[in-house]
């Protein structure tokens, strides 16, 4: 007896009053449904664009803000942002001052060029101009040397020419003696058969 009432005591005991379950149990289910529904219908606080809160029908007022308070968060923006673009400015500053001295080297590099462009130029005309010097005067060598070869053939000529007329006038005058010894020898054989004829009448 002792045991059983020992278990007895340490058993938790249920609730004297039982939550009782409805005999109908759609009952219960409608009942649930209309706590949620309910829960889903309560108001929420919404939020506008200015991030000010709104209740379902009425909009809270927006406090005005001091004019000190906006010079202020301007001033500070102005002190955050203005370095930066100091910063930028003294940066592109330097840039476009990087970029005009590049742009006068540049310059300067294409009148170099120009000018050695030229200066190329005027040594091309002129060992051009040498080498037409040096064809002309090999030119005017060899119209010297034809032209001295052209005398000498013209003395040739000239001296054979004299030699032909001269072996002619020779031809000549040795035919003029042979014709006249002709008649020399002609004359004297009348003569001696003359001769001959009246030797026997003395």
């Amino acid at each position: 007896m002792a045991t059983s009432n020992y278990k007895k005591e340490d058993v938790p005991q249920a609730s004297e009053d039982p939550p009782q379950a409805s005999e109908d149990p759609s009952l219960d289910v409608q009942e649930k449904s209309e706590e949620s529904k309910g829960r889903q219908e309560e108001p929420v606080a919404k939020v506008d664009s200015k991030g000010v809160e709104k209740d379902g029908s009425t909009e809270a007022e927006i406090l005005p803000i001091p004019d000190t308070c906006i010079d202020h968060l301007t001033q500070g923006l102005l002190d955050a942002i203005l370095p930066h673009f100091q910063k930028h400015d003294e940066s592109l500053t330097e840039l476009t001052r990087n970029q005009v001295l590049l742009i006068e080297t540049l310059q300067q590099e294409n009148t170099k060029f120009a000018e050695n462009k030229i200066v190329e130029d005027l040594t091309k005309m002129m060992l051009e101009a040498k080498v037409y010097q040096g064809k002309l005067t090999a030119i005017k060598k060899e119209m010297t040397s034809l032209h001295e070869k052209s005398s000498k053939l013209k003395k040739k000529a000239l001296k054979l020419q004299q030699q032909k007329m001269k072996e002619n006038l020779e031809k000549e005058q040795q035919r003029e003696r042979e014709i006249e010894e002709d008649r020399k020898l002609t004359a004297k054989r009348p003569n001696a058969s003359s001769s001959k004829k009246t030797a026997p009448h003395r």
